[in-house]
């Protein structure tokens, strides 16, 4: 959950997001920027999951073109010959769409990244248009109070803490996050076991000592700034805010699970 971002499936969150089988993204979504403008987005999604569309507004139109992923959109947004990466993810008629330019090494930049949330049909509260990939900083804007406020109150509500086992190695790591309202988030880690001798611990190796088990153990922790905006977190370890990659859903329980960088995140004490 540190400033790491996932191969981002996506960079987009949305609580209670619907099963892969239930999302559609075909429709007509707009918002209405701080200029009194109107961002249109045009999805189509055929029955094998591609996705097509458009997204105008501000005098620039671009093209979109993606498929489903984890339940959400990925793929590509390419306006005046400049190809960036696009994603977007769908909560009842509310959708969350990113631009973000690609790299040197052919990765999404998430630090270029933009945000906006468009609304199914009609247009929404003000929202920064999303640009054409190709570095212009769009206007700043209020946030999208409805998805911000949901997402700050989950965060808040308690600790959340991981716990990863690896069977192999029978090495196992936690961490504990605990969001503040001043706008920190402190966080620790523990990782502790070692590495065990698949064969029993006393065979040869090539050096001719005898192989076992190598126990170590490692913590760390800190304090990271975060913020929510656009219904999104963002967190600063010291080089600016970036998004970070999450999803919300729930355990058989009707428990709140985060999952983010790939790893899954409970409320904890």
């Amino acid at each position: 959950m540190r400033r790491k971002i996932v191969s981002l499936g996506l960079s987009a969150l949305f609580l209670g997001s619907v099963p892969l089988s239930a999302q559609n993204f075909t429709g007509t979504y707009t918002v209405r920027a701080p200029a009194g403008n109107v961002v249109t987005l045009v999805l189509r999604q055929n029955p094998g999951g591609k996705i097509q569309g458009e997204l105008s507004g501000n005098e620039t139109v671009v093209q979109i073109e993606g498929r489903l992923e984890g339940g959400n959109m990925v793929g590509t947004a390419t306006s005046g010959g400049i190809t960036g990466f696009a994603a977007a993810s769908l909560s009842g008629d509310s959708l969350q769409f990113m631009i973000a330019d690609f790299g040197p090494d052919g990765k999404p930049d998430f630090a270029t990244g933009q945000a906006i949330v468009l609304t199914r049909g009609t247009a929404g509260s003000a929202a920064p248009p999303a640009a054409a990939p190709s570095g212009r900083t769009p206007e700043p804007a209020p946030p999208a109070a409805g998805a911000d406020q949901q997402l700050t109150q989950l965060l808040l509500g308690s600790p959340w803490c991981s716990f990863q086992y690896n069977q192999t190695s029978g090495r196992t790591s936690t961490s504990r996050y605990t969001f503040l309202s001043d706008g920190t988030v402190a966080f620790g880690t523990n990782t502790e076991g070692g590495t065990s001798n698949q064969f029993g611990g006393g065979t040869v190796n090539l050096g001719g000592g005898a192989t076992g088990s190598v126990y170590s153990q490692s913590q760390g922790g800190g304090r990271l700034r975060w913020k929510v905006q656009q219904g999104m977190l963002h967190l600063d370890d010291g080089k600016g805010f970036q998004p970070v990659a999450l999803q919300v859903t729930r355990n058989s329980n009707g428990y709140p699970i985060i999952t983010a960088d790939g790893t899954e995140y409970s409320q904890c004490n």
